[in-house]
């Protein structure tokens, strides 16, 4: 196939810089899955008709923020070059690291692991369009009480009500926190963050959902809650790519895991149909269950254990 290389030139102009940078984020994270949708913040004009020109659909000049699904942007690329969206980051860019492992996805943050103290500290800090949005990197919270004007205040006065909020990594880096509490739990769905709330409201032990995919600002407040001497206790699916970000969590912030452990994984799989997905890693805090969700071959998702995390909460 001859590619022309003008039509490749046509990506590298800087209304593409922002959305093929959240493009190769996202693919890098997720293994190369063209299922999911990327943000560009505050587009400028020139973006804003590229996006257009993408999707099909128009936007509005007052758009703050506009989405864009990969699987579209890929046939875009492929019509116009002949390549595959993969194949024009890596001509633009380099080729992509796609280990779930190492580079687990945030919202519309790429996240660094870097390298702080003893061990390796993930900051997951938000990069190219991100670092403009980051109104829209947040975390899910319920019931976590913090000293700090502002934030602090704002987070223990929810907190009295049992009334769940999103805290936004500008909140974060613009009102730093002091943790109170000693021992955090978070999920990774937001059933289980509903459920408590609705269920124990103001009783439930302080909790962050991860909404997936943990982003800067879960990142941000986890590493304020490991600096302020408190401990995160992690819950996720047991699947590969939620092992990973757990791995990453206990290793990065000295989280805890809750509940993920071999034999609860054998207790859950027990009624488990859907198989696993994604690249199989190491589980050091319990060789075990990497050994079982191996041989078992199925995955455990967080919704099918809630009750006995709402247990934990109480």
């Amino acid at each position: 196939m001859t590619i022309a290389h003008d039509s490749i030139d046509r990506f590298r102009r800087p209304e593409y810089r922002r959305l093929l940078a959240a493009a190769r984020r996202s693919l890098e994270s997720t293994g190369g899955d063209l299922g999911r949708s990327v943000a560009v913040a505050s587009p400028s004009e020139a973006e804003r008709r590229v996006i257009i020109s993408v999707t099909g659909h128009y936007r509005l000049p007052v758009a703050g923020r506009v989405t864009v699904r990969l699987a579209d942007l890929d046939e875009a690329v492929r019509t116009a070059t002949g390549l595959t969206l993969r194949a024009l980051l890596a001509q633009l860019g380099g080729p992509l690291e796609t280990g779930p492992a190492s580079s687990p996805a945030g919202d519309t943050a790429a996240r660094r692991a870097i390298r702080s103290g003893p061990g390796r500290r993930p900051f997951w800090a938000d990069a190219g369009d991100a670092v403009l949005d980051d109104l829209a990197s947040r975390v899910l919270v319920l019931n976590l009480p913090a000293e700090g004007a502002g934030l602090g205040e704002w987070l223990t006065g929810a907190a009295r009500f049992g009334t769940p909020s999103y805290v936004t990594l500008q909140q974060l880096v613009a009102h730093p926190l002091r943790i109170r509490p000693r021992i955090v739990f978070a999920c990774q769905n937001r059933a289980v963050l509903r459920r408590a709330a609705a269920g124990l409201a103001a009783a439930s032990a302080p909790l962050l959902c991860a909404e997936g995919q943990p982003s800067a600002a879960f990142g941000r407040l986890a590493e304020a809650i490991a600096e302020g001497g408190g401990e995160l206790r992690y819950h996720g699916d047991f699947d590969w790519p939620p092992v990973a970000v757990a791995a990453t969590l206990i290793d990065g912030y000295r989280a805890r895991p809750w509940r993920m452990t071999a034999a609860d994984y054998l207790a859950g799989a027990a009624a488990a149909e859907l198989p696993l997905t994604g690249e199989p890693g190491p589980t050091p805090w319990d060789p075990g269950l990497a050994a079982a969700m191996r041989q078992t071959g199925l995955a455990v998702p967080e919704e099918s254990v809630t009750d006995q995390l709402i247990a934990d909460l109480g």
